[in-house]
């Protein structure tokens, strides 16, 4: 089988790693995320996401102590969050 020709591998998404989840955070459903980014207000502005692949649409975020809080849409339930 050839190689894939660089062309083909510069088409495929790209994503850039900005912070690992970390557990539940709340009864509401929200993510504690240790942040990984140079640029950690960069949270502030998010919108969606990849996690584990897949895209998710950001309700809200924030910075706490060094962290990200983030709430993905229809994650509303700790239960929901450790799912992540």
């Amino acid at each position: 089988m050839p190689p894939p020709s660089r062309h083909s591998e510069s088409c495929r998404p790209h994503h850039l790693v900005i912070g690992r989840i970390l557990r539940p955070w709340g009864v509401k459903g929200m993510l504690k995320v240790r942040i990984l980014s140079d640029f950690p207000p960069r949270f502030l502005n998010l919108r969606e996401v990849y996690v584990g692949g897949k895209l998710h649409q950001v309700e809200s975020s924030r910075l706490r102590q060094g962290m990200a809080l983030v709430k993905l849409a229809g994650c509303d339930t700790r239960y929901q969050a450790e799912g992540f």
